[in-house]
C-alpha cells in the first residue's frame, strides 16, 4: 500500500502542502473576486458620471434655450419700446413745431398790431417821440419777419447778442 509507508512527517507535509495549495487557490479565488467587484464598482462609477455629465449637458442645453428666449424677448420688448419712443418723440416734434408757428404767428400779429396803432398815433400827434417809437415798432415788425422768413426757410438764426 501506498499510504502504509508514509510516516507522520510524511503526512505532515502532505497535509501542509495540501493545505497549502487550498490556502493558493482560495487565495486566487478572492483575488479574481475581488478584482472583479473592483471592476464592477470601476463600471458603474463610470456610467454614474457619464449619467451625471448628460445631465448637465441636458441643464445646459435648457439652459442656453431660456437664454435665447429671453434674449429674444428682452430684444422684442426693446424694439416695441424704441418705436414707441419714436412715436412719440414725433408727436412731440409735431407739437413743438406747431407751438412754435402759432407762437411766432401771434408774435407777428401783435408786433404789426403795435406798429400800425403807434404809427396812427405819431400820424395823429406829429410828435418826433412819437414817430421814433413808431418807427421802432415798424423795425421790430420787420425784422420779425425777416427772421421768421429765415426759420421757414430752414435755416438757423444768430443770436442778436453773443455771450
Amino acid at each position: 500500500m501506498l499510504f502504509a509507508e508514509i510516516d507522520a512527517t510524511g503526512w505532515g507535509i502532505i497535509i501542509t502542502a495540501g493545505v497549502s495549495a487550498i490556502g493558493a487557490l482560495v487565495l486566487q479565488i478572492l483575488q479574481t473576486v475581488l478584482s472583479y467587484s473592483r471592476e464592477k464598482a470601476k463600471i458603474i462609477r463610470d456610467e454614474e458620471a457619464a449619467k451625471k455629465v448628460e445631465e448637465v449637458r441636458i441643464k445646459m442645453e435648457e439652459k442656453e434655450k431660456d437664454d435665447k428666449i429671453q434674449k429674444e424677448t428682452v430684444a422684442q420688448i426693446l424694439q416695441a419700446n424704441t418705436a414707441n419712443m419714436d412715436e412719440k418723440l414725433e408727436n412731440m416734434s409735431k407739437v413743438n413745431e406747431a407751438t412754435h408757428t402759432l407762437v411766432n404767428s401771434n408774435m407777428g400779429t401783435q408786433l404789426n398790431i403795435t406798429a400800425l396803432a403807434l404809427r396812427k398815433v405819431a400820424n395823429l400827434t406829429k410828435d418826433p417821440d412819437d414817430m421814433r417809437i413808431a418807427t421802432l415798432a415798424e423795425q421790430a415788425y420787420h425784422d420779425h419777419e425777416a427772421k421768421q422768413k429765415i426759420v421757414d426757410d430752414g435755416k438757423k438764426i444768430e443770436p442778436a447778442v453773443k455771450k
